[in-house]
């Protein structure tokens, strides 16, 4: 049975609300709750908050980030010197050079990841970097290298 009680509060939900289902007494309370769940989902476990770091610091970081995680699977990295490229950094695999665009990401309170909108004419594999480090190629780098 489900609870008469809302889940952020602990007030009394109405006979009406719960008629509907709801978990929560208001509206402001369900706010809270998914405020809740998305400062969940985005905020790193046991790291220090970022709220210091300027957006373009913040760039430069997972731009470095995902440069570091190429190299590690084992390819040439090149990183773009000049501010403002069509692409952050390529990547040469044999004799092809793929074009590599990154972007922050945000997971929603349900989990799905959100980033900006992008011009795919202007890359080959967008890297996504949610704020507690994980990066996610779109589309998959084993698509390109095999």
């Amino acid at each position: 049975m489900a609870s008469t009680h809302c889940h952020v509060c602990g007030s009394e939900i109405d006979a009406s609300r719960l008629a509907r289902g709801a978990k929560y007494c208001s509206l402001e309370c369900r706010r809270a709750a998914y405020a809740e769940k998305y400062r969940t989902a985005n905020d790193p476990v046991g790291a220090e908050p970022e709220s210091f770091l300027a957006p373009n610091q913040r760039a430069a970081l997972s731009e470095l980030l995902v440069a570091a995680d190429l190299i590690r699977r084992g390819y040439h990295v090149f990183r773009a010197l000049s501010s403002g490229p069509p692409c952050n950094l390529m990547v040469l695999v044999g004799e092809r050079v793929y074009r590599i665009y990154v972007k922050a990401g945000l997971r929603t309170p349900t989990g799905r990841l959100m980033f900006p909108k992008v011009d795919r004419a202007k890359f080959d594999v967008l890297a996504v970097v949610e704020r507690n480090g994980a990066i996610h190629y779109v589309p998959a780098l084993d698509e390109f290298t095999t």
